[in-house]
């Protein structure tokens, strides 16, 4: 097991230090020299801006990379918790623009392309929202727990809905 820590610990590492590494070889000032914008306050305003994300870039690598590795990996955790809270936002989203697109308001098991769509949508849900592992932080599982519930709850409620 030791061994395998290890290996954890460097390879949770590669990605700040590679973050490092290309924010050393940008070139920002020929970046920001091709900006164009409205009004000379506008054009300082987007440079500002870049300077700051460059510079925040540098920091918040170097910090992930000092980390102990508990934290990296609870860090981590969050970082899939958030983008499969984000995954599930976009399933819900193309199936509610799917469903208005196509305008059917009768029983799902009646109509193929619909029933489909919702056993499609359904059945992505249900991967997204069942995290390999979950994290430890309470607030995180009483999120994901509510947005679980909430989701399914809306798909039921669209199923009885139609029926």
């Amino acid at each position: 097991m030791p061994r395998l820590e290890e290996l954890a610990n460097v390879v949770l590492r590669v990605p700040s230090i590679l973050v490092l590494d290309m924010l050393y070889k940008c070139d920002i000032d020929s970046f920001t020299d091709h900006l164009k914008a409205r009004t000379e306050d506008m054009l300082f305003k987007y440079k500002y801006v870049i300077w700051n994300i460059y510079y925040l870039g540098h920091i918040v690598s170097t910090v992930v990379l000092l980390l102990p590795l508990g934290h990296i990996i609870q860090l981590y955790l969050h970082v899939l918790c958030a983008l499969l809270l984000y995954m599930g936002h976009q399933i819900v989203r193309d199936y509610v623009r799917d469903e208005a697109q196509y305008g059917y308001d009768g029983a799902l098991f009646l109509d193929s392309p619909a029933l489909n769509r919702f056993v499609t949508a359904l059945t992505s849900k249900l991967q997204v929202s069942q995290p390999i592992v979950m994290p430890k932080s309470t607030w995180t599982l009483k999120l994901l727990r509510f947005w679980q519930t909430y989701s399914l709850t809306s798909f039921l409620l669209n199923i009885f809905h139609k029926a």
